[in-house]
Formats: structure tokens, C-alpha cells, sequence
């Protein structure tokens, strides 16, 4: 199965493409934990498109999904600034967290916990990419 939805990269649509993405995730029948690694990854990569991407304006993002039954591949693509989240250093997550610099966590989380991830600027698009096989 594969589809791909656009909307306007704004937080009031975080539902619905969490939403677009129930049948993948039911596809697959993760385990819960796996699941819930999944819906966090979206929401990571889904919010820096409307927090990076395009701010202060909007624009749109693409988001797209397949699945063979045994993982979940979810490419999101945008139009705006060029903003690699991947390649900023992973946070010290040894450091108590009162004493860290804020952001950096989600992204370490999305990279601890997809098989793959993957960021490049093509075509004037920032494309951002995870795969999480059923295990």
C-alpha cells in the first residue's frame, strides 16, 4: 500500500495526517511500543516543517507512506529554507536536563528508534525520510 497526502504545514493538521497514517501502522501490527515510536517520529518530522521549513510564513508539506507488511517507510517533503535536522549534534543526554540546551531531543529520539533516517535537499525540497520494519 502507498499514498501521500498534502497539507499546510501548520500544528492544527497534525491529527489528521497522524490519522492518514492508522491504516499503515494497523498494516504492519506493531507492537505498541513500536507504534507509539512511529506516531512520535511523525510528529517530530511533521513539526519541523511548520517550526523550520516555512516560519515565519506557511507553506505546504507532503507527506508519504508505504508499507509491504513488514515496515512502515514515511517521506515527508517540503518547499521551504533548507533545514537538515539531522546533521546538528546529537544532544549529551548524560547532562541533567535542567542544565541542557533546549532542542535536539526529538530528532535524537526519531534517530534511537527508526531502523532508518535519512534528510536531502532535492530539487529545491527538503526531504526527510524513516523506515521502522516490524521486528
Amino acid at each position: 500500500m502507498k499514498k501521500e497526502m498534502t497539507v499546510d504545514a501548520v500544528l492544527e493538521n497534525l491529527h489528521p495526517v497522524q490519522q492518514f497514517l492508522e491504516p499503515f501502522l494497523l498494516e504492519c501490527r506493531f507492537p505498541l511500543k513500536d507504534r507509539l515510536d512511529v506516531e512520535m517520529a511523525v510528529e517530530e518530522g511533521f513539526l519541523h516543517i511548520d517550526r523550520y521549513a516555512y516560519a515565519p510564513e506557511q507553506g505546504q508539506a507532503v507527506i508519504a507512506a508505504e508499507t509491504d507488511g513488514t515496515g512502515i517507510t514515511v517521506t515527508f517533503t517540503d518547499s521551504g529554507k533548507p533545514f537538515d535536522s539531522l546533521s546538528k549534534p546529537d544532544p549529551d543526554v548524560k547532562t541533567p536536563w535542567q542544565d541542557r540546551q533546549v532542542g535536539g531531543l526529538g530528532i535524537y529520539m526519531v534517530k534511537q528508534t527508526m531502523d532508518h533516517v535519512s534528510y536531502e535537499r532535492r530539487e529545491g525540497q527538503n526531504v526527510l525520510c524513516f523506515r521502522k520494519a516490524v521486528k
